[in-house]
């Protein structure tokens, strides 16, 4: 009753006062009266501060506050070493010892009591600090210190479990948060000092039950800061030292209803502090780790016998948080942080939830990724319709994990089973969390206006992410149908001719998405998404260059036109061609950058059909009409050389029209180029200098090709005369140099048409001629030459009016 009767004053603020009513005013017919004397105010009767509170911040109060505490230390060591000489000398028995022990601890305590009374709230839990810290010791040396022992663990244990109450109720009656975790110290303590060599786990789970619950207890009306964190972290420290020495499975009963004793304690005490005023930092804490310690207790306790169970287990905790996050959110409209904790939590529970429950199935471990994802999106939607930044981050997280738990399954690398197209695990899993993140951007975009800067990256990164997925999946798709369907094998890889078609299908597809992805980006004027379908577009040409099936052969039989590489590099031009037509239509939308792309896109798409065209050439020469038989150039290989000149020649034509047409530089540049190359590809076939096989005038390879190639060349000089308005300087010159490089084609095609005539036909020879002097047919061919060049073109014709009849002869 002395400790309750505290001697703090009462407080009392000031009165409500009025000031004195004005005087009614006087009767006209009376004489005017003097005004009152004015009444004084009565004296406020201010608040008083309390000599010695915490609330007089000063230099005296920190230094008496300090030193009280050294004072502390200082005497339990010095009193420590005097009984320590005292007791090595034998100067006082044991009894007597434990006794001088108490009486100094009493002593301290009804010293602290004394200050309490007289407001000296510094010096009293200075003085009950020591005197309970002196107890603690004076009771254990009664049953741990001395040998024999004075009284028995039984015994010691009831006395200190005494004065561990007693030092409760201190701490409760001074408001003294040392105090209190001086005593939770003692209580945690006492299992340790009481070690017995027999597993007494009901008692000990029972003795932490009741220390948690009065410190629960008296916390709610103490909120003492760090004390139930000490609590909750000592009785779990104690519980772990316990089961990782003395637990067996047939303690896993107690064991568990302790662990959920302690959880139900300090879950409640977290709602009813969240009823009676906002949380701090410690309150945010609790609700994270409580649950968190007690799912980790249990989830070992389960083990292996009760695995199946652990799913059930995070389910019901998910379950709890979010019952007390239904009355936190009601209670706590003010209080944003820990509405969202509570929800929080319970969320994290239930994703962990799903893999345990679903690790159980058989459906594969996949199915996590799309459970995570809708639970992210549906937290991206909640906190952009709430405006809540941390719901939206919570969201952004999940989203991303079950992308990472998406690309680290098993089922990316190995395919359980028999495969099924597109209906597969993998790919619906994988299409259900594309399209949560599809999702998430779509979302994002409709509350734009609520968005914050870190939110715009979530937005496009999640399409982004998106279509990165989808072209994984994608991928993955037409490597396992070609490798397991089309074309299956025994190596879990697949076959080479799978993985080959393989690599000729996935341009095909690539150059599809990222003409999508362009289109896409073009119409909702969004750069990302424009620059990732760039990139996807240069991967289909990269994958098409370095693809196996690039080089003739490849042991498959050769089909014009009609082989797979043909087929998919028709169609990765076509997949280039249709974005710079898209670009070329959305051209106010473009960028810098963009325009780039654009011409680009073109560019490489006619560089590609070039590229097939050759190839197709050369494959037609080689494989279809002249296969190869042995080592050395084969005539197919020699056709080819001089069909390419003439199939570069006509693509160069049009390519300089189209330029032309469309007033296209780069266009008319890359034909300009074709041609040049188709003429250095004719003068250097081997077929203009090694003939092989009857010589026929006018119609042999060389001869036809170079007059196709010179017509091209001669085309090519027309259209620039047609279109000499659109002409540039550099046109100029192209124009009239490939008018007179066509004209000297022609006569080097004439001289070697009339060289070979003269050596192959009319004078054919068997051996050399001996001697320094030609043979026949190389002189004949000598005059004929100089024959053709020398006849003028108007020679077979009328002559020109600019030429008169007596110089044509002559000429």
């Amino acid at each position: 009753l002395m400790i309750f009767r505290t001697g703090s004053e009462s407080v009392a603020t000031h009165e409500s006062w009025r000031p004195p009513a004005e005087p009614a005013p006087a009767p006209p017919l009376r004489p005017p009266q003097t005004a009152s004397a004015p009444v004084p105010e009565p004296p406020l009767r201010l608040l008083q501060e309390r000599p010695g509170r915490p609330g007089a911040v000063g230099l005296e109060w920190w230094i008496g506050n300090r030193i009280g505490w050294l004072a502390v230390v200082v005497f339990v060591f010095a009193a420590a070493f005097f009984l320590k000489y005292a007791f090595d000398n034998n100067w006082i028995n044991e009894w007597g010892r434990v006794c001088i022990g108490l009486a100094i601890g009493a002593g301290l305590c009804v010293g602290g009591l004394g200050f309490h009374r007289r407001s000296g709230y510094v010096l009293r839990d200075v003085c009950t600090a020591a005197g309970v810290a002196t107890l603690y010791l004076s009771v254990y040396a009664t049953f741990g210190f001395f040998h024999p022992v004075l009284l028995t663990p039984d015994h010691g244990g009831a006395f200190l479990t005494t004065t561990i109450g007693l030092a409760t109720v201190l701490a409760y009656a001074y408001d003294s948060a040392p105090i209190a975790l001086l005593t939770l110290t003692g209580g945690l303590l006492t299992p340790l000092l009481l070690a017995s060599p027999v597993d007494q786990y009901l008692s000990l789970f029972l003795y932490l039950s009741c220390l948690a619950a009065a410190e629960v207890g008296v916390t709610l009306w103490r909120p003492w800061p760090a004390v139930r964190t000490a609590a909750l972290l000592g009785v779990q420290g104690l519980y772990w030292l316990w089961f990782s020495a003395q637990y067996q499975p047939e303690k896993r009963p107690a064991a568990l209803l302790f662990i959920a004793v302690i959880y139900v304690l300090f879950f409640g005490h977290a709602l009813l502090t969240a009823r009676g005023r906002r949380a701090a930092g410690e309150d945010l804490a609790l609700v994270v780790l409580n649950p968190a310690l007690f799912f980790a207790a249990a989830y070992f306790l389960l083990g292996a016998d009760y695995h199946l169970w652990r799913g059930a287990l995070a389910l019901g905790v998910a379950l709890a948080c979010a019952g007390g996050a239904a009355f936190v959110v009601r209670w706590r409209t003010d209080d944003p942080p820990l509405r969202f904790l509570w929800i929080a939590v319970g969320l994290v529970f239930l994703a962990i939830a799903v893999p345990l429950q679903i690790g159980l199935m058989e459906i594969g471990l996949v199915w996590i990724a799309p459970c995570w994802a809708l639970m992210g999106l549906a937290l991206w939607w909640y906190g952009l319709r709430v405006a809540s930044w941390p719901y939206r981050a919570f969201g952004a997280v999940l989203l991303v994990g079950a992308l990472i738990r998406l690309l680290t399954a098993e089922e990316f690398f190995v395919a359980p089973g028999r495969f099924v197209p597109v209906l597969n695990a993998y790919t619906a899993a994988g299409a259900l969390t594309a399209a949560c993140l599809f999702a998430a951007a779509v979302v994002a975009r409709r509350y734009a206006h609520r968005l914050e800067e870190g939110d715009r990256g979530v937005r496009y990164g999640a399409g982004l992410l998106c279509a990165a997925l989808l072209w994984l999946l994608l991928s993955r798709e037409i490597y396992d149908f070609c490798t397991h369907v089309l074309y299956p094998g025994a190596d879990p890889w697949g076959s080479a001719q799978g993985q080959r078609a393989a690599q000729t299908a996935f341009p095909v597809a690539w150059a599809a998405m990222g003409l999508a992805l362009w289109f896409l980006g073009l119409c909702g004027a969004s750069r990302p998404y424009r620059v990732f379908g760039a990139v996807v577009l240069i991967a289909a040409l990269l994958r098409l260059l370095t693809a196996d099936a690039f080089f003739v052969g490849g042991g498959e039989p050769f089909i014009p036109l009609g082989n797979a590489y043909t087929i998919a590099g028709v169609l990765t031009a076509a997949g280039l061609f249709g974005s710079a037509f898209l670009a070329r239509r959305h051209a106010g939308k473009l960028e810098a950058g963009d325009q780039a792309v654009r011409y680009g896109a073109g560019f490489i798409g006619v560089a590609l059909i070039c590229l097939l065209v050759s190839r197709e050439v050369y494959g037609f020469c080689t494989e279809f009409l002249y296969p190869a038989a042995g080592l050395g150039p084969s005539p197919g290989e020699r056709l080819a050389q001089t069909a390419l000149a003439a199939a570069w020649a006509v693509m160069g034509l049009a390519l300089w029209y189209f330029g032309l047409r469309g007033a296209s530089r780069p266009y008319r540049a890359f034909g300009a180029l074709l041609l040049v190359g188709a003429l250095l590809r004719l003068l250097t076939a081997e077929d203009y200098f090694v003939r092989e096989g009857p010589f026929v005038p006018l119609f042999n390879n060389y001869a036809i090709a170079g007059a196709l190639t010179a017509a091209a060349f001669l085309g090519a000089a027309f259209a620039a005369r047609r279109y000499a308005g659109r002409l540039e300087e550099a046109d100029v010159v192209v124009r009239y140099g490939a008018g007179l490089i066509g004209v000297a084609l022609i006569w080097l095609l004439l001289s070697r048409e009339v060289y070979d005539f003269c050596t192959l036909v009319l004078n054919p020879h068997a051996a050399p001629t001996e001697g320094p002097w030609p043979g026949p047919g190389e002189r004949l061919a000598q005059t004929a030459l100089s024959v053709t060049w020398t006849t003028p073109p108007c020679s077979c014709g009328p002559a020109s009016p600019s030429i008169t009849p007596s110089r044509a002869g002559p000429l």
